[in-house]
């Protein structure tokens, strides 16, 4: 159940103009939903401010917006940007959800000389390597893996559009998981010629010890006639967890972007 208590606010939609070819209008910008040990007044304080840096992420795309020192001042009294929040119970425990002033949000970003995201945000194809049931695969849409709930959830989160291959026969007979952990771009740009996206990832998520190694690199989606050479972006790395690197992943799209 969620219980909702409500402010009146006056929303102002933001549009962008965009080149990129398969632009996906992300919504929900101006929303967050974050874990809180339960409905005290002090663990919603600590929820709304954990909500609001989500929404500055999403809205700036820049991690480096929360060290702005306006935008700390504003996350100290997150209360002040809230239009309506609320509680919901989940299996993975209690939720804290929130939305605030969109309009507020954009001042300011502004106000403190941060980017300002548009809706229209770039698409981008992720072949992502990784180990399933201990068998090394190229993780696809339709898998039931924690994997791909987990870049589903840090998709919305961050507010970056995210597509993953079929893996169907097509492409089977073009590409397999050595294609994907060599970074060998140009097969992996031939295989992702079927699909309509702006960009293509490659990746690895792979466990070492306790904890997890992690490699992106990003690549227009051009004329596959042409040579690929250095990557857009490249980061590589460890975590404590899957989802703390699937998180540094998503957070290094949206830097990028």
């Amino acid at each position: 159940m969620l219980n909702l208590f409500v402010k009146p606010v006056v929303f102002l939609s933001l549009f962008c103009a965009t080149t990129l070819v398969q632009a996906v209008e992300v919504k929900q910008l101006d929303e967050a939903t974050v874990a809180v040990g339960s409905r005290s007044s002090a663990e919603k304080s600590k929820g709304l401010k954990k909500a609001l840096e989500d929404v500055i992420l999403k809205n700036s795309g820049s991690r480096s917006a929360l060290e702005s020192p306006e935008i700390q001042a504003k996350l100290a009294n997150a209360d002040a940007l809230v239009s309506q929040f609320g509680y919901l119970d989940t299996e993975e425990g209690l939720k804290l959800k929130a939305n605030f002033d969109h309009r507020k949000i954009v001042d300011m970003l502004r106000q403190a000389g941060l980017p300002v995201w548009g809706k229209q945000r770039p698409l981008t194809l992720f072949w992502l390597s990784t180990d399933i049931n201990n068998e090394r695969v190229i993780l696809s849409d339709d898998s039931s893996a924690e994997e791909r709930k987990a870049f589903a959830d840090a998709s919305m989160e961050r507010g970056v559009p995210l597509m993953f291959p079929l893996m169907d026969l097509d492409d089977l007979m073009r590409i397999n998981v050595n294609d994907v952990r060599g970074l060998f771009a140009d097969t992996v740009a031939t295989a992702s010629a079927r699909y309509q996206a702006d960009f293509f990832a490659m990746g690895a998520l792979e466990a070492n010890g306790s904890e997890f190694n992690y490699q992106l690199v990003l690549y227009p989606k051009t004329d596959i006639s042409q040579s690929f050479g250095q990557p857009l972006l490249n980061r590589q790395g460890q975590a404590a967890s899957k989802d703390e690197a699937v998180a540094e992943m998503m957070l290094s799209l949206s830097d990028y972007f």
